[in-house]
């Protein structure tokens, strides 16, 4: 699946989230003008979490919501 050209996964029939991949438009967000390489992992990161919680929960509302899953 594909969400918001954002992040592809494999949702599998036990509502299992599999092979997870960030597109990279989403990774590379990190501040350019930094030169450490553990602040630019933390912005990219912080990203990412954002992102993937937004994806989860349209997910679980497309499913029908917490308590069909």
């Amino acid at each position: 699946m594909n969400w918001r050209e954002a992040i592809h996964f494999m949702l599998h029939a036990d509502f299992a989230v599999k092979r997870l991949r960030f597109d990279d438009h989403i990774v590379d967000h990190g501040d350019a003008s930094s030169d450490d390489a553990a602040e630019a992992f933390d912005q990219d990161f912080a990203v990412m979490i954002v992102q993937l919680g937004r994806m989860l929960d349209e997910l679980i509302e497309a499913c029908g919501g917490p308590e069909k899953i």
